[in-house]
């Protein structure tokens, strides 16, 4: 009866079987999709091209980064580990940002510029692919530990509530420390910036990650569009073009050289840029632009890789795959 049970309790919970997961994924992507999240899912459901493996690993695609722009685009990396007991939390900085390499979301941002009183939650609380961040005085190395163990013994790609996502699925699972990302006594503005087919369209500009998180969809020549980020709301005006964004749309280009879409996800330091991340399933497939007209704006700039249509031809005709 255990195994019934357990499958039981997941339904309810919302963590599919695996098999079952990737069958809803490929039934809701469309065969032929026109807007720019139906082309998410799309690539979930039949793209398997190794290098989204690498772009997904917070540790792979600092290599990727280095040998495609050069590692001064990079925050200065502070130790790997495998194991959670293994992150020497006193011999860090007292600012570091420490995060799960294998997975969107859980990250420790241990900061002098965090308000003081917010404490790290147990490992029971709140949602698993958490973010946090938490005054130096504040932090609690067992807290911070648990969390840690929690999200190394989590497989990012299968999750309750959400679609399944492959490139995750061989990720090694570690843990990373860099160098805290602020400026001014804030954490550094994101700019997200889509590129399709190596060329950078709008970028999404997002303040105040932990406190009043705002976000504003930018043109290229810096309008800002009357779309806002999905879920975060739009900014009472429009953000101030940073002085480095054409460096950061180079940077962003040349990273999206050879690739049908990548969203490069950069901080602006001010004095420098840095690559914080790269994206390939913008929010997992869950969430679409509005109005709609902006959400096929986007789709039309995506020109689905030709081997992965092909692929998904393949694999559907013989009857999906896992």
């Amino acid at each position: 009866m255990r195994a019934p049970l357990r499958n039981a309790v997941d339904f309810r919970e919302g963590l599919w079987p695996l098999d079952r997961a990737y069958r809803t994924l490929q039934r809701r992507a469309p065969a032929r999709p026109e807007g720019f999240h139906d082309k998410v899912l799309f690539r979930m459901a039949w793209d398997r091209r190794p290098l989204l493996t690498t772009l997904v690993d917070k540790a792979a695609s600092r290599d990727y980064v280095a040998a495609r722009v050069g590692h001064q685009y990079l925050p200065a990396q502070l130790g790997l580990w495998d194991d959670a007991a293994a992150v020497p939390f006193d011999e860090l900085p007292t600012d570091a940002a420490i995060k799960a390499t294998h997975g969107s979301g859980g990250v420790i941002v241990r900061w002098s510029g965090a308000p003081r009183g917010t404490r790290l939650p147990g490992p029971a609380e709140g949602p698993l692919w958490s973010r946090h961040q938490v005054h130096p005085d504040d932090f609690d190395a067992d807290r911070a530990r648990a969390l840690l163990r929690l999200w190394l013994g989590q497989s990012y790609e299968h999750g309750p509530h959400r679609l399944p996502e492959w490139a995750y699925r061989d990720v090694p699972h570690r843990v990373m420390a860099e160098e805290v990302l602020g400026r001014d006594g804030l954490v550094a503005r994101d700019l997200k910036i889509d590129v399709f087919d190596g060329v950078a369209s709008h970028t999404c500009v997002v303040e105040g990650r932990f406190v009043d998180r705002r976000a504003a969809m930018m043109t290229r020549d810096w309008t800002m569009r009357d779309t806002p980020y999905p879920d975060v709301p739009l900014p009472d005006r429009p953000p101030e073009r940073p002085g480095l964004m054409d460096e950061a749309y180079a940077v962003a280009e040349e990273l999206g050289r050879g690739l049908d879409y990548v969203r490069v996800d950069i901080y602006d330091l001010g004095d420098r840029i840095v690559v914080g991340e790269l994206t390939v399933y913008p929010a997992g497939g869950a969430k679409r632009f509005e109005p709609p007209s902006f959400e096929l704006e986007q789709g039309r700039r995506w020109t689905l890789a030709p081997e992965v249509v092909e692929a998904a031809a393949v694999a559907a005709h013989a009857g999906g795959e896992g």
